[in-house]
């Protein structure tokens, strides 16, 4: 019987694309997945019962009532069944695992069939979930993700004001807490930033390096897997000139999609944006750029694969690093 959130995720079928892809030995904490219904159910919707259940306290919400949740996953079944357990052949099955004997998934679930043993398993999903102290229950039942509320006693250093983003609180840079903020415009070399006249800038000189060590908050704490990294936008001419046009900057944190980061970008530089190319530090990967096309079948599997980038980058004492990222729109 699977006892933990990993083992219900194999229960359930879902496969993951974390390094355990490339090597089989490598034990799984953090599931990486790239289908849209997938991520959306796993990080917004699972997490928003759980969020209920910590609220509630044992009030009216009994833990080892077998009937738990059960309308409200029902609901979710219904919605997210025939996307993510089709039947075979009428659906896309590729983000599931092979079934095989001995395992947590001895054979394909296929929705409506096996409704009862997924909304079991989802149930016991919700139950194995643990929390951190300073988790923030209100951003889980309003399914704006997993977030933390900074426990930093001391100030952060003194950084350019921000502007609270669409979907977040607001906040300053320096803090690692899971709100989503946004910046104000073009960075500042302060503490924080790197001036866009820096050698290692391509907002300033069109150059890759990496990126100067940066002060940060003493009692700045990172979870496993989170992250927060500075996105500084700019577009750039499709003249000879090459001219590059700073656009401001967005705080990303781990608990992103590719359309909620195009959607976020889109409202920060006040325009539509199609795609979008990281320029990437050297010491972070071995590729320099890496494009992700909005609405494309691909755009989620590569921005989850730029998101495991950032998360095993090397962090500057606890300081959100920046990455720079161009712009762009394709009209048709």
């Amino acid at each position: 019987m699977p006892s933990g959130v990993i083992e219900h995720v194999e229960a359930l079928g879902l496969r993951t694309f974390g390094k355990e892809v490339e090597d089989p030995r490598i034990i799984v904490k953090r599931p990486v997945f790239t289908n849209k219904a997938v991520l959306q159910l796993y990080k917004t919707e699972i997490p928003s019962l759980f969020g209920r259940l910590l609220r509630d306290e044992g009030a009216s919400l009994d833990r080892e009532d077998p009937s738990l949740f059960n309308s409200e996953l029902d609901k979710l079944l219904v919605e997210f069944g025939p996307q993510i357990w089709p039947q075979p052949g009428r659906g896309d099955r590729s983000h599931l695992r092979k079934p095989a004997k001995g395992t947590l998934y001895p054979s394909n679930l296929v929705y409506p069939r096996d409704q009862a043993i997924l909304k079991k398993h989802l149930r016991n999903m919700i139950l194995s979930k643990q929390a951190r102290p300073d988790v923030d229950v209100d951003g889980l039942i309003n399914k704006k993700g997993e977030r933390h509320i900074s426990r930093s006693s001391k100030p952060a250093p003194a950084t350019p004001q921000n502007k609270p983003s669409g979907k977040g609180c607001s906040g300053k840079a320096p803090k690692l807490t899971s709100d989503r903020v946004r910046g104000t415009g073009s960075p500042s070399a302060s503490h924080e930033y790197i001036s866009s006249n820096s050698p290692t800038s391509v907002i300033g000189a069109r150059t890759r390096g990496k990126q100067v060590q940066r002060d940060a908050p003493e009692n700045s704490d990172r979870n496993p897997g989170y992250f927060q990294m500075e996105l500084r936008l700019y577009r750039a001419s499709s003249l000879a000139s090459g001219h590059i046009s700073p656009r401001g900057s967005l705080l990303l944190t781990d608990d992103y999609t590719s359309d909620e980061c195009f959607s976020a970008i889109s409202d920060e530089i006040q325009s539509d944006c199609s795609w979008i190319i990281f320029q990437l530090p050297e010491d972070m990967s071995e590729n320099a750029t890496i494009r992700v096309e909005r609405g494309t079948r691909g755009s989620e599997a590569m921005f989850q694969r730029v998101l495991n980038i950032f998360r095993e980058s090397p962090l500057y004492q606890g300081a959100p690093r920046a990455c720079e990222v161009e712009c762009g729109l394709d009209l048709m």
